[in-house]
């Protein structure tokens, strides 16, 4: 009788110990231990036909471990071994191998690696029937994982085309800068003109800047609406850069504003009417 309560107190104790591990604890213990016996298997068999799944496997557990760079390494492996096999083609690599990369780069906060990934999954299609299409969606999520927010920083440099001045956003720190991506043919864009007018004027003395990026494609009609509406701010034709700005910064709707401090930082976006003059005012008292 005491051995079978001592063993019952044992049993009961152990049940314990396992709740108070946590789930999360024994899933980790496992990962660690699928790991370890996936790793030792493609060192035995450098060779296995199989490689493809037991990279696709690491991802996925070192994804659950949290290990974001060992992910990416297995999933670069899953894209090599798979490119130049006829498994190769645009749809299933973007599903099976480029979606959970993004995501794993999205998590761990890694911008610069998806969007080489990305660049490279474009070039690596660059010569399939559906270039084109391929082309487009790697340009909307480059500009979708670069849209700037509160937070963050925006590079920008171009040659006004009212004035031929030099401009360069990031030789503005020290200044509040508005940057507003608009278009004559945008009735909301128009409709906050006054607004800015009214805050630039009553500002720029003291420290405020506007770098307006048009989506205009006439450039004529463009200019013929600055000069009829004395806009006093350096205006950029974003179609004629080299390098789209809207692109770039994952611009898909106007009016699309981005104030930025004197640390060159963004602190709002989206600011309308009396909101950007009260930001502005805060901004150069503070």
């Amino acid at each position: 009788m005491k051995n079978l309560l001592s063993a019952a107190i044992i049993t009961i104790l152990l049940s314990q110990a396992l709740y108070a591990e946590g789930v999360k604890d024994i899933i980790s213990r496992h990962s660690e231990a699928q790991i370890s016996a996936i790793n030792d298997y493609l060192k035995q068999n450098p060779q296995a036909k199989d490689q493809h799944l037991a990279y696709k496997s690491l991802s996925s557990l070192y994804k659950t471990q949290g290990h974001t760079e060992k992910g990416l390494e297995s999933l670069d492996m899953v894209y090599k071994l798979t490119k130049g096999t006829k498994h190769f083609q645009p749809q299933p690599v973007f599903m099976n191998i480029m979606q959970p990369y993004l995501a794993i780069c999205s998590e761990g906060g890694l911008t610069d690696k998806a969007v080489a990934k990305l660049k490279q999954f474009e070039q690596d299609f660059s010569s399939h029937p559906e270039a084109q299409m391929i082309k487009g969606l790697v340009t909307q999520l480059i500009g979708e994982l670069q849209m700037p927010a509160i937070g963050g920083t925006m590079d920008i440099a171009f040659t006004s085309i009212n004035g031929g001045e030099k401009i360069d956003l990031s030789e503005l720190k020290g200044k509040v800068v508005l940057v507003d991506f608009w278009a004559t043919w945008c009735g909301p864009c128009v409709a906050e003109i006054p607004h800015v007018k009214k805050t630039y004027e009553a500002y720029h003395d003291k420290g405020f800047e506007v770098i307006a990026i048009s989506l205009d494609r006439d450039e004529k009609a463009l200019i013929n609406y600055i000069t009829d509406n004395n806009l006093p701010w350096p205006q950029c034709l974003d179609k004629k850069e080299e390098a789209s700005f809207a692109d770039k910064y994952g611009i898909s709707s106007i009016p699309a504003t981005f104030l930025i401090n004197q640390e060159g930082k963004i602190v709002a976006t989206g600011l309308r009417g009396s909101q950007l003059e009260n930001k502005v005012a805060e901004l150069l008292s503070e």
